[in-house]
């Protein structure tokens, strides 16, 4: 048996057993270190998660914000960041995210805190988690080409509006050019230009001279033959007040009475109906005499003298617009006295042929306001002067079953083509609905009927729009007198606005020298409401009854639906060819239906409908945002 020396000896030799001490002494730190490796790589993740979140936040606010840092881009900033990272993401706490404003750029600031899981039993029980980001739009050179929809509709108010739709949208475009004009880095130009629409465009004035046809046949009339005729004349002169009273006042209205115009085949409104009155008239003849005149016509004038006195109310039905007003008239012992001549005048009856005429135009070539030219159409065949007022009939074209592609022989739908001086189908003819008449059918006819000519008939101007402008930089008080020029009148035709669109923002076509360089295009168009090409009508294509230029068939009388259909066949392939050209299409339906023609124009998801004034502005804001660059910077 050993000694107890030896024993102590042996013990102090052997090492078994060690394993178990050295690892219970390193156990506190293993589990530290292990610890703080699960805590910091969550940590870790919801740092990353934060950030991804206030970029989003940030980058949301900016886009919907527009110039400033509004309400609604507060509200859609937190949503966003909200949806990436919720109050208990990663089992964190204290989640919060503000947003301010520095100039352009929007500012997000971000912060949490997760409590630890482990490191805690070390003392450590929480994290501070925090993410800066910032946001900013900015815009490089860029074309932006309104094709505005300015037709008779556009006086219209929208439910739950109190301003016409034509006041929305030039409230909209103001804003929007407020938008882009203050993310425009130095150095950066922004051109703007605009081409109303309604059955034409007003784009003559921009043209080049050797644009424009010398001469252009119009659905007019010409003297065929006079024949001399003795006439009476009546008329009332020297009419005084004696004594009593009268006064007018407007007792009531009614909407007019449509008729299709029987044999001119020009429709009309009418007030046929009216009160019969109470009126009591006592007219007495004071005297009566006659004298010889020899002008206008040698005879006898004959001049009555009568005395009136009137009592009661007499009605008279006046019509403004497609309503009738009911005028009433009381009188009050209304006394008064006036001479009724009878006197002779020369009487012309004119024969006239209505058909296609031809008309030397060559006047109006090159001009860059105003032009007029004559002809003999009054009913007295006497000189009428046609005034032009710049809008445009278009070159020749053809009907086709499709037009994809574009028809070779459709010169009108050729967005690049310059006109060759030496064809007149390759030119443009001026828009002379002074020119042209009605008449009951195709065939030209020789009659002494007097068809109504269609700017008697429709009252001035009613086809032609405000002039287009060209592309340029506009400030603020120049979008504004641009935009106050704009009328609201004539149908609705969708092609010829994306057809001059198109024109007068193509890089490679009439203006290609104006419009050269790196500057990215878009065409915005806007319209309130379904094409709407009237058959008596005039407009781009001429008169749609008596012309028809845009049929396959010119035996088959035109139908509204077909040229509805024709309009919109046109309409989406000139859509895909402007996109073909990379100018991007943006589509707003104002107060009316996102048609699938209008939403299939932009070629993706570049279509809006706007049902109000405040939908219609979110929609240009959108545009804004998408054609600035939308980019972080932080």
């Amino acid at each position: 048996m050993a000694s107890w020396p030896d024993f102590w000896r042996g013990l102090a030799r052997d090492r078994r057993g060690n394993t178990l001490m050295l690892v219970a002494g390193m156990m506190l730190p293993l589990v530290a270190f292990v610890g703080s490796g699960i805590d910091v790589s969550r940590g870790y993740m919801a740092k990353t998660r934060l950030q991804a979140a206030c970029d989003a936040g940030v980058l949301a606010a900016r886009k919907v914000s527009g110039t400033g840092l509004t309400d609604d881009g507060r509200k859609v900033g937190d949503e966003y960041f909200n949806a990436n990272f919720g109050q208990s993401s990663f089992g964190s706490r204290d989640v919060d995210f503000t947003l301010s404003q520095n100039g352009s750029e929007i500012i997000g600031s971000a912060s949490a805190k997760l409590d630890t899981a482990v490191m805690r039993v070390f003392g450590q029980h929480v994290m501070a988690l925090g993410a800066n980001c910032r946001a900013m739009q900015e815009i490089t050179n860029t074309d932006v080409m309104f094709v505005l929809d300015t037709t008779g509709s556009m006086k219209d108010v929208n439910p739950g509006d109190s301003v016409s739709r034509f006041d929305a949208m030039k409230e909209a475009v103001t804003r929007f050019h407020g938008e882009l004009e203050a993310v425009k880095p130095n150095g950066a130009v922004i051109r703007y230009g605009f081409m109303p629409y309604t059955s034409t465009v007003n784009v003559g004035y921009s043209l080049d001279q050797d644009w424009m046809v010398d001469k252009a046949t119009y659905q007019s009339r010409r003297i065929d033959k006079h024949v001399s005729l003795d006439g009476k004349t009546q008329y009332v002169r020297n009419d005084v007040k004696n004594g009593g009273s009268r006064s007018e006042r407007l007792e009531s209205t009614y909407p007019a009475v449509y008729n299709d115009g029987g044999e001119s085949g020009l429709s009309y409104y009418s007030c046929p109906t009216r009160p019969a009155g109470n009126a009591t008239v006592k007219k007495t003849l004071i005297s009566s005499r006659e004298e010889l005149v020899l002008t206008p016509r040698p005879g006898t004038r004959t001049i009555e003298t009568f005395n009136e006195v009137i009592n009661g109310t007499t009605y008279r039905a006046v019509l403004n617009g497609t309503t009738c007003e009911v005028r009433a008239t009381d009188n009050s012992g209304y006394d008064h006295t006036f001479e009724f001549v009878t006197e002779p005048v020369g009487l012309t009856e004119i024969t006239w042929e209505y058909a296609p005429i031809t008309y030397d135009v060559s006047k109006l070539r090159g001009l860059t306001s105003g032009g007029s030219i004559k002809a003999k159409i009054n009913n007295d065949g006497s000189n009428r002067e046609i005034p032009w007022y710049g809008c445009i009939e278009e070159r020749q074209t053809v009907a086709a079953e499709s037009y994809d592609p574009l028809p070779a022989e459709a010169l009108d739908l050729q967005i690049d083509l310059v006109p060759n001086p030496s064809d007149p189908a390759t030119q443009w003819r001026p828009s002379l609905p002074g020119l042209v008449f009605m008449r009951p059918n195709v065939d030209p006819v020789t009659t002494t009927a007097k068809y109504a000519n269609l700017v008697d008939h429709w009252s001035g101007q009613r086809f032609c729009p405000a002039p287009a402008q060209k592309l340029q930089p506009m400030d603020g008080v120049q979008l504004e007198d641009y935009l106050d020029t704009l009328v609201a009148t004539g149908a609705t035709h969708h092609d010829i606005g994306l057809l001059w669109g198109a024109r007068f923002l193509s890089p490679t076509g009439l203006f290609r020298a104006e419009n050269r360089g790196d500057q990215v295009r878009h065409l915005i168009f806007m319209t309130d409401g379904y094409i709407s090409v009237g058959v008596k009508e005039y407009d781009a294509y001429g008169h749609p009854f008596l012309d028809r230029r845009r049929q396959a068939n010119s035996a088959e009388t035109p139908t509204a639906a077909m040229l509805n259909q024709e309009v919109e066949n046109r309409f989406l392939a000139l859509c895909k060819a402007t996109r073909a050209r990379g100018m991007t299409i943006w589509i707003v339906a104002f107060g009316t239906e996102l048609t699938p023609a209008l939403a299939q124009c932009s070629g993706g998801d570049k279509a809006f409908q706007a049902a109000n004034s405040v939908e219609l502005q979110a929609a240009f804001r959108k545009i804004a945002g998408k054609i600035s660059k939308l980019r972080l910077t932080k």
